[in-house]
């Protein structure tokens, strides 16, 4: 599930759902705004106005893992 963060306070995350939440019942396509805790979020992506980022770190495991599969 992906969400654009408009606050991120502490723990206290609130964002914007981006794409239909498959398996979470309680959570529908017409949800505009949640909120969470960062106990819940497994991974994210930080741009900043300069260019750099932070987070991501599931591109660089999927990448390991394209390349141990082209390997065998």
């Amino acid at each position: 599930m992906w969400i654009e963060v408009t606050t991120w306070d502490g723990n206290n995350i609130k964002g914007l759902l981006k794409n239909e939440p498959f398996n979470i019942s309680r959570l529908a396509w017409a949800a505009k705004s949640l909120r969470s805790t960062s106990k819940d979020i497994f991974d994210y992506l930080r741009r900043h106005p300069d260019g750099r980022q932070e987070g991501n770190e599931t591109s660089e495991i999927i990448v390991k893992m394209q390349q141990a599969k082209s390997k065998q």
